[in-house]
């Protein structure tokens, strides 16, 4: 009897990919692990996009196409995918990014070996000028598991403000992990950043995580990326991320364990995003918006006046700002 299971479905959200599609869904159908599943979902793209999809898809007919009726944006485009997946495990591309043709292979046979709900990945982010930056640079060896979901919950050290496990991309998931726990994406056109919301919710629920310390996946980051659109960055949309974190720790009874880490970063990334609002606005009226809206959320006074973290990495005027912030945060 023929399995008709296949070992990783990968879920690719499309819109305006450009010529970055192909080196996409070559690197795709090309893997040397074959017994893929490809799911690809049209996100409205105007581009012709979706006609490049479909020509792969006649030619491959491991890939399944899902069209949107109307801009679902990347959150809920995954979620389609993640509706139909049938693989054992499901892995995530973004539309413009490309990887080695043995990922899958080598992140399939480390959950076989290590009988893992989730193995984490190292991806190559490659920019405009052709620059290539490896992230992360390095995992610790023992407790992976609540190091990785420590270091988001923390937003990064101080340093980064990055948090090591911040990228889905080159990682994989088991399905009924994912299903057994209603894992799934928040709407992107409300919260961001998605990739950490979910991640975060993955490292909670799973019972082992393993690494696969080869970097395998290719990031690419450039001005026209869905991640700098100014809706996925906008404070507000961010701040709701920041809420649905507090809420789903809450839910699960352990805000009080990672409550310090949480409020270091509410404290931290909500200075970023006042400082970002001043410098793109130039208006006084929006930053005392964006500060009243952050005021609204009931972590916020709690974290200005109780979490602390290093401005070594600021120069002289940008410790003074923050720590201003930060004071009038506290009123």
């Amino acid at each position: 009897m023929i399995n008709t299971i296949p070992k990783v479905s990968i879920i690719v959200p499309i819109h305006n990919a450009g010529e970055r599609l192909t080196a996409c869904l070559d690197t795709l159908i090309s893997q040397s692990l074959q017994d893929i599943e490809i799911i690809l979902v049209l996100d409205c793209p105007t581009d012709g996009s979706n006609i490049i999809a479909k020509q792969y898809a006649e030619k491959d007919k491991r890939i399944i196409i899902l069209e949107n009726q109307t801009n679902l944006h990347i959150g809920n485009s995954r979620n389609r995918g993640l509706e139909i997946a049938k693989g054992e495990y499901i892995g995530f591309s973004d539309h413009d990014d490309y990887r080695e043709l043995t990922m899958y292979e080598k992140l399939y046979n480390n959950a076989q070996f290590t009988k893992s709900d989730i193995v984490l990945g190292i991806s190559v982010s490659v920019g405009n000028q052709n620059e290539s930056v490896r992230f992360p640079l390095s995992f610790p060896n023992n407790d992976l598991q609540e190091y990785a979901l420590l270091d988001l919950i923390k937003g990064g050290d101080d340093l980064t403000l990055t948090p090591k496990a911040t990228n889905i991309h080159p990682n994989i998931y088991k399905t009924e992990m994912l299903r057994d726990n209603n894992i799934s994406f928040v709407d992107t056109n409300i919260y961001t950043p998605e990739d950490r919301i979910f991640q975060i919710m993955c490292l909670y629920f799973s019972k082992t995580v393993s690494l696969c310390a080869e970097p395998l996946y290719y990031h690419t980051i450039y001005l026209e990326s869905a991640g700098h659109a100014v809706q996925y960055q906008s404070y507000k949309s961010r701040v709701n991320g920041k809420m649905k974190v507090y809420e789903f720790l809450k839910i699960n009874n352990c805000y009080e364990k990672y409550e310090p880490a949480f409020l270091i970063a509410t404290k931290k990334e909500f200075v970023n995003y006042i400082i970002e609002e001043f410098h793109y606005s130039k208006n006084l009226y929006k930053v005392f918006k964006t500060i009243n809206y952050m005021k609204s959320l009931p972590f916020c006074k709690r974290a200005f006046r109780n979490a602390s973290y290093s401005l070594e990495r600021y120069r002289i005027g940008g410790k003074l700002i923050r720590k201003a912030i930060s004071l009038l945060m506290c009123i």
